[in-house]
């Protein structure tokens, strides 16, 4: 008889593609200067062309972005990880926000989406980045003109770069509030014109979502009336986690949103795949922020993804490849990430495609008979496409194919289909135990 290694099925479905032992994206929370106002003061260009004389000097090129137009370094820093991409073959994930998506508003097109944020004080952990929309619109500054005399601005020239590269373009809202801080209605309205700009600029509507600052989440100070950010903390104050309303849940749903990541939530949890997010319809992807992290700390991460079988999300913003010190930091991740893959221990892959086949290994099942020494098999797509590289995980000693084609094959203890038609089986696969 087959003899099993435990208690453990024979075989099951893997939800990572063909012989890798695990699934990595990396991905970008891709912003313009459009939500954090008009601090750039000097000429954009001006700026460009002196740190360029710097940079030819030897100098470090210094991120002046954050108090003279994030929008800046968020630009270079994306040429230069394009760059990067482009060199070892990798294709990445960019969380857009709405401005990132548009060309231009010479029009003066009033987005419906431009709030208020009234939460968005010191007290409750807000920079002077932000705090500066409590009082004024979200889009005051807007400028009214194009990427060109506004490259810090508007986005769209790079965003269609990005796509005919290849990238992955997702949503990181249109506006960049505090989600679960957020009115349902305006999360409505926020999430559909992000939909809306995308497929009026030649995009596809997004299916997952990066939340800003992280916040699906908030905190709750009883004694002080006080609704902060995640990472604030009152000492000697007790506080309360106020998870995402369901409410929320079932509009971003709604607006075809079904993997969240940058879940300020979940940080701690150590979860190192796609799970449920809060026992709703929605899915969730952990990620983990490169900027922050040395090669040590991130090796023992990645050794702990491939031993588990995880999927997991490196992130950063394009502004943390701006100096030349992060250059060389993002492109030793890259080549490292790339010889990982090389050696079959991760999928390097846009989060989409990820979720992609996730969600097609949810919709295959198996249909197994034993005699003997012997399986009959059946694999079953219920998709209405077709599947590729379907991984199925053995739990058996010394397997052998007998009477299979060439659409199948195996490596180490997983069995790999080349591919399944849309809504069509792969009948009687069947293996054997040698003697």
């Amino acid at each position: 008889m087959v003899k099993l290694l435990s208690e453990k099925p024979i075989l099951t479905i893997s939800p990572i593609k063909g012989h890798y032992d695990s699934a990595l994206a990396i991905s970008f929370d891709y912003e313009t200067s459009a939500p954090y106002g008009n601090f750039l003061k000097l000429n954009c260009r001006i700026r460009g062309i002196l740190l360029d004389i710097t940079n030819k000097l030897g100098l470090t090129r210094k991120d002046l972005s954050f108090y003279w137009g994030l929008g800046f370094a968020m630009r270079y820093g994306s040429y230069n990880i394009l760059k990067i991409l482009k060199r070892y073959k990798v294709h990445a994930t960019w969380f857009a926000t709405g401005h990132a998506l548009i060309k231009e508003n010479r029009k003066k097109k009033a987005f419906r989406i431009n709030q208020l944020l009234p939460y968005a004080t010191r007290e409750a952990g807000f920079s002077s980045l932000v705090t500066w929309r409590k009082d004024l619109p979200t889009f005051y500054f807007e400028p009214y003109s194009d990427y060109q005399k506004y490259p810090y601005w508007y986005f769209g020239d790079l965003s269609e770069q990005l796509k005919q590269s290849g990238e992955d373009i997702q949503c990181h809202t249109f506006s960049h509030p505090y989600i679960a801080l957020e009115p349902p209605e305006n999360v409505l309205i926020d999430t559909e014109d992000w939909q809306n700009a995308a497929l009026a600029n030649g995009y596809k509507s997004a299916s997952i979502l990066s939340f800003p600052f992280g916040g699906d989440a908030y905190r709750y100070y009883p004694d002080l009336g006080l609704k902060t950010m995640l990472g604030k903390n009152i000492p000697a104050q007790k506080f309360e986690l106020i998870n995402l309303s369901p409410s929320i849940i079932e509009i971003l749903k709604k607006c075809g949103i079904e993997l969240l990541t940058r879940c300020g939530s979940k940080f701690d949890e150590g979860s190192l795949t796609i799970s449920q997010y809060n026992n709703s319809s929605l899915y969730y992807l952990p990620d983990f922020d490169f900027s922050t992290l040395n090669f040590g700390k991130m090796d023992n991460i990645l050794n702990r993804i491939i031993s588990n079988n995880g999927i997991i999300n490196i992130w950063l913003h394009p502004c943390n490849v701006f100096t030349e010190d992060e250059k060389k930091k993002f492109e030793n991740l890259v080549r490292y990430l790339k010889t990982k893959e090389e050696q079959g221990l991760i999928w390097l892959a846009p989060i989409f495609d990820i979720w992609n086949h996730y969600q097609k290994t949810k919709s295959c099942h198996l249909k197994i008979e034993t005699s003997g020494d012997k399986l009959k098999v059946i694999v079953i797509n219920n998709n209405q496409s077709d599947i590729e590289e379907l991984a199925l995980d053995l739990n058996l000693r010394d397997i052998e194919l007998i009477n299979s084609d060439n659409n199948i094959l195996k490596i180490k203890d997983r069995l790999i289909i080349k591919k399944i038609g849309a809504g069509s089986n792969y009948k009687f696969m069947t293996l054997y135990k040698k003697a």
